[in-house]
């Protein structure tokens, strides 16, 4: 495999990939060495190169043509070329020759191919020594990226005469190879060298506080950032944070999308769709030009100048004649040194500035300023305004804890992030609208949630990506339920769908833990298709796939038409630091693109579950559709659902399938195996097995549950959920003195009432249950025997009684009285 080191590194001893800007006729840019310059010049250019550190190696230089600058041309660039996706260890790193940093500033910025978003980090000093020391040495952080992107290092010099000189050299993409491995924590995060994340991981300084959460559990973004100084962290959602703004008629004001959308007059779209608040100005220029600046409130002397950095968004858009600055102002200073300025035409959309705080000696506030000109008609915005955690505290651990004794403090506390949850008996966990092979994101949650009682944290990277984290909030026995998803549905098999499984245990929980919650997405059902052919097939229009199988059902041509895995509902929590499943409820495997005519409901299989940790929680057998995903296990199947310990995506259709129709039917998020002409595996502690040929009527199996020896299980796994997984957490209600171990909380009083099954009721002691008798009822309502018991004796008296007054005579009395008795 060929390393992007090969073509993203520049010793420029040898042609490399990265392209410079062409303003001048002869080229802005050209390659020199020491040996090539003139004489009598030491101290104005390097004595050796950077790369290979003697008098005969090369590098860049800058020497553009002097008539640039009266055409108004003073950016000059290097762009990179286009980078595919990087390891979250990216870095851009450069060797700089600049005798004369005022005449111009040098900048970096990272452009996604795609989407257009620029950031801008900061470039970062490093030591040199021995030939090299007169070679400054750059780095500012890439990160993991995602998508295709290029770099641009930028040189500035629009305030002089002339550019001064300008040397680079050793110029690279450093360990962005995906393979360069993930960030950890322990012998390589040295004791405060950096911030120590929760469940692993080590983050600069400089990106604490930075509103992008690099640590798992967001906790680099949470407690400790409002612990800063006022105005050194504001997001403006409560309030201006004590920035002010000049007391002028065209000024910055606090805004939002909703209130923006109502007006006719703004340039573009991407401020309307922004969520949230943040300053907005409007620039509609008048005859002699205006200005507007806000700055922040007093800020305390910063104590480190490494770490230290400055974060903003700013948006620019419109015809704008002028310039956007920003300056660093320290107390009882005359002087204002700037520190960022930027002028000319931007895209609508927002931009992420990063700049190097320095040699701050007093207290200071900032100040940004914006200057036009007449005619000028744009709109500017300035939002997440942060200075880095460490511009105000060396030890961030320390800061996080309010510099308490640790040994003294729970743990769980203070670093989670997550909101203490309401204080209530019963708190319900879905999917939060997301379906699919992916998890939820955060905003989707926050959505689903909003006016309930459940608050969470959804994790953002990793295997925790699209997990819900969620905080106990009192130490009790809690009854925890998980709904497993479905399977997908099959194109000619829909009537029924495997069902996901339902299971129920009792823990004892203690306040602070912090329960993860997956919950599984269904499987994919195959129709109605995503092309024309296929929805063809799903109508019963096109029958391809039966046409395209041999008799033993095994595929020749055309693959596609089975349903997805489910994806199974995972509830855990770690110890030590490692994951430890407390419920797993699987899902239903895929149903295949055709019903099994030979198939009956006695050739189900009964409902699983394990219940030993030592049981080895694998992915299930994956064939031409892919096996779900299990607890712990790697697959190389793209599309087998994934593990929990892989970060438990759902599989993608299989190869043939995509190829040939495009079908694409994927497994659900918690480890379903994606589809082909078979159905894919559901995901679970163990996955679901799939066929090894593509069978044309071979379902997917189901996963197999979990219950963790601690837990006491309350319900048996049963197959019954018929779309996405669920999980229900509720306080369980101490029953012991019932006699039927079964009772309810009364919601008026509160007091715990035993509850009677069938028939029975409860008796004045509120903790038996008796059968009602007659003896139990006489204060209620007489049975209806009795009645016609008391109706029958009257009768009788009353036609004994009317006999006996007419003094008939003793045959003829006893005439009456017989064939009274014989009519009874």
């Amino acid at each position: 495999m060929i390393q992007m080191r090969t073509f993203t590194y520049c010793n420029f001893e040898s042609p490399c990939s990265w392209t410079v800007s062409n303003h001048s006729g002869g080229g802005d840019w050209y390659v020199t060495s020491p040996q090539q310059h003139r004489p009598g010049r030491r101290g104005a250019q390097p004595d050796t190169d950077h790369s290979v550190g003697d008098s005969k190696g090369h590098f860049l230089v800058l020497k553009p043509d002097s008539g640039l600058r009266a055409s108004g041309i003073c950016t000059f660039h290097i762009i990179s070329p286009v980078v595919l996706s990087s390891g979250p260890l990216c870095q851009v790193r450069l060797a700089c020759f600049q005798p004369e940093t005022s005449k111009g500033n040098l900048s970096v910025s990272v452009k996604l191919t795609e989407s257009g978003v620029v950031r801008s980090p900061a470039f970062i000093g490093k030591e040199q020594d021995g030939a090299r020391v007169s070679w400054e040495v750059l780095e500012a952080p890439i990160g993991k990226l995602d998508e295709p992107f290029q770099v641009m290092v930028q040189y500035t010099s629009c305030s002089g005469h002339d550019v001064g000189f300008l040397a680079i050299d050793s110029l690279e993409l450093k360990d962005c190879d995906l393979e360069s491995g993930d960030l950890v924590l322990g012998p390589d995060c040295e004791e405060d060298s950096g911030f120590h994340c929760d469940l692993g991981g080590c983050v600069d300084k400089s990106r604490v506080c930075d509103f992008h959460s690099d640590c798992p559990l967001g906790e680099d973004e949470g407690f400790i950032c409002g612990r800063l100084p006022l105005g050194s962290y504001c997001s403006f959602e409560s309030g201006s944070c004590g920035w002010s703004a000049s007391d002028r008629q065209s000024s910055w004001s606090l805004a939002n999308g909703e209130q923006l959308s109502e007006s006719t007059d703004l340039l573009g779209t991407t401020l309307q769709n922004t969520q949230g608040h943040f300053l907005f100005l409007k620039v509609r220029g008048n005859a002699n030009g205006n200005e507007a600046s806000i700055q922040s409130p007093a800020l305390p002397l910063t104590v480190s100048s490494r770490e230290c950095q400055l974060h903003f968004s700013l948006y620019l858009y419109g015809d704008f004649n002028g310039t956007v600055l920003l300056s660093v102002v320290e107390n009882d200073t005359a002087e204002t040194p700037l520190m960022w300025e930027r002028a000319g035409q931007w895209k609508d959309d927002w931009q992420d500035i990063t700049l190097q705080i320095t040699d701050l000696l007093k207290g200071f506030h900032i100040k940004v300023q914006a200057l036009w000109a007449a005619g000028s008609k744009a709109d500017v915005a300035l939002d997440d305004i942060s200075l880095s955690a460490a511009c105000f505290d060396t030890d961030l651990n320390a800061l996080l804890f309010g510099h308490q004794d640790l040994d003294s403090i729970s743990k769980l506390d203070f670093l989670s992030p997550l909101p203490e949850p309401s204080v209530t008996e019963t708190w319900w966990f879905t999917s939060c609208g997301a379906s699919g092979p992916r998890g939820p994101t955060q905003a989707q949650c926050d959505s689903a949630y909003r006016n309930t009682n459940v608050s969470v944290m959804v994790g953002k990277e990793g295997p925790l990506r699209g997990v819900q984290m969620w905080r106990v909030p009192a130490t009790n026995r809690y009854k925890i339920t998980a709904y497993g998803a479905a399977g997908g549905k099959g194109a000619k098999n829909h009537n029924k769908r495997s069902h996901g499984v339902i299971i129920s245990a009792i823990f004892p929980l203690e306040k602070g833990d912090i329960l993860y919650l997956l919950i599984g997405h269904q499987g994919e059902d195959a129709c109605p298709g995503r092309n024309a052919l296929t929805h063809k097939i799903c109508l019963g229009e096109s029958t391809v796939i039966e046409d395209g199988f041999d008799r033993d059902s095994s595929a020749m041509e055309w693959a596609g038409g089975g349903g997805g895995g489910g994806g199974a509902t995972f509830i855990f929590r770690l110890e030590d630091g490692e994951p430890v499943p407390l419920l797993i409820a699987a899902g239903g495997g895929g149903k295949a693109y055709l019903e099994d005519p030979e198939s009956s409901l006695d050739q189900i299989p009964l409902e699983q579950y394990e219940n030993d940790t030592v049981a080895a929680g694998v992915n299930g057998r994956t064939g031409a559709a892919g096996g779900g995903g299990g607890w712990r296990d790697t697959t190389t199947h793209l599309w087998a659902g994934k593990s929990l310990f892989e970060g438990p995506e759902g599989g993608s259709s299989c190869p043939q399938a995509l190829s040939k129709l495009g079908w694409a039917t994927f497994g659900g998020f918690g480890g379903g195996g994606g589809a082909c002409t078979a159905g894919g595996g559901g995901g679970g502690y163990r996955g679901g097995d799939v066929s090894q040929t593509d069978d044309i009527t071979a379902d997917g199996q189901d996963g197999i549950s979990f219950v963790h020896p601690s837990g006491e299980i309350f319900l048996q796994p049963l197959a019954a959920m018929e779309s996405h997984g669920e999980a229900e957490i509720e306080v369980h209600l101490n029953c012991s003195h019932c006699q039927t171990q079964s009772c309810k909380r009364d919601e008026d009083n509160r007091l715990i009432l035993c509850l009677c099954h069938n028939e029975e009721v409860l008796a004045p002691d509120n903790i038996t249950c008796i059968v009602e008798t007659q003896g139990s009822v006489a204060e209620g309502h007489p049975s209806l025997s009795l009645i016609l018991a008391v109706v029958a004796s009257a009768v009788v008296m009353g036609i004994v009684l009317t006999c006996a007054s007419l003094t008939l005579s003793k045959r003829l009395f006893q005439f009456c009285l017989n064939s009274t008795f014989q009519r009874l």
